[in-house]
């Protein structure tokens, strides 16, 4: 309404002003009509003048709406007054989580890394030590084959040369003449001599004498190889535990303790070799259990000299 007809209402006592409604028919009761000025109680129903005398609230405790709202106000504020600190509360505890979140995707993130480059490094280390054994087996091959191509040179040279002794021979008893071949006794006697000798103890002995060679030192390569191993494991061991990382040499002659160290974990499985039996690829290395278990020094010498005696 207007302001002119809004002072008018106003000086009325009986005239109840509300706040303006887009549907004021629900403020009227559907029965009579009449604008529902009461709540009752019993029946948290707002009704008209006409419920109240005579229907079915009569009787029962009524309110003014005025009078009930302001109750229920006041018992909505006291509500309030209880959520709006519980409200802050979870906020705190969803604020912590929020934080745990973060944290523990840092922590995670991190984690990702370091083990990424714990890898990243591992792998690193893994081609050196495979290149150095690789180079090592290399060098062996080289060394043996130069040794046993000079021998076999040699062996040939024997041969041809006692080719050519069959040959003339077998000319000499191929001949008629007997003066020829008596003449010829004579003046080489003591190379045929050297002949029959040989022919004589090949008949003895029907093995064939090949000269010592070294062969390919399996038991150093496996050495080389459980101490680099050992050096990895120890370095990652230390990384893991938030011990200090330090730069990891692979040489054998260096990473002896970063073995012992290891072996002080591991139970050695040997398969001790036969007697006839050769040592095959690879069948230096050491396959070994988890045990944790202490070693005084003496028996760690020990237990590596085992290790050696049964690899060789």
């Amino acid at each position: 309404m207007c302001d002119v007809h809004l002072t008018a209402h106003n000086q009325s006592v009986e005239h109840i002003l509300i706040e303006p409604t887009a549907s004021f028919s629900n403020r009227k009761c559907s029965s009579h009509k009449k604008l529902q000025e009461y709540y009752c109680c019993e029946d948290g129903a707002c009704i008209c003048a006409s419920f109240c005398l005579a229907g079915e609230h009569r009787g029962h405790r009524v309110e003014l709406l005025n009078e009930a709202s302001e109750k229920k106000k006041e018992k909505l504020r006291n509500v309030l007054e209880k959520l709006s600190p519980e409200r802050e509360k979870t906020e705190r505890g969803a604020q912590r989580l929020r934080e745990c979140r973060r944290e523990m995707e840092e922590k995670a993130d991190g984690e990702t890394e370091r083990v990424t480059g714990l890898f990243r490094d591992i792998r690193k280390q893994l081609e050196t030590l495979e290149k150095q054994l690789l180079s090592d087996i290399s060098r062996q091959k080289e060394e043996l084959s130069l040794q046993l191509t000079s021998l076999i040179r040699e062996l040939e040279i024997k041969k041809d040369e006692l080719s050519r002794k069959i040959r003339h021979i077998e000319e000499l008893c191929n001949m008629t003449d007997p003066l020829t071949v008596l003449q010829e006794r004579e003046s080489d006697g003591a190379a045929f001599f050297g002949a029959e000798g040989a022919d004589n103890e090949g008949r003895d002995n029907d093995d064939i004498k090949v000269p010592v060679v070294g062969d390919l030192n399996v038991e150093l390569i496996s050495k080389t190889l459980l101490t680099g191993l050992a050096g990895i494991v120890t370095g990652v061991n230390g990384t893991m535990c938030g011990k200090e990382d330090t730069d990891m040499l692979l040489d054998k002659n260096t990473a002896g303790d970063a073995s012992d160290i290891v072996k002080e974990e591991m139970v050695p499985i040997l398969i001790t070799p036969q007697p006839n039996d050769t040592v095959a690829e690879g069948s230096g290395l050491c396959v070994s259990s988890p045990k944790k278990r202490k070693i005084s020094q003496q028996q760690k010498r020990k237990n590596h000299q085992s290790q050696i005696s049964a690899i060789v």
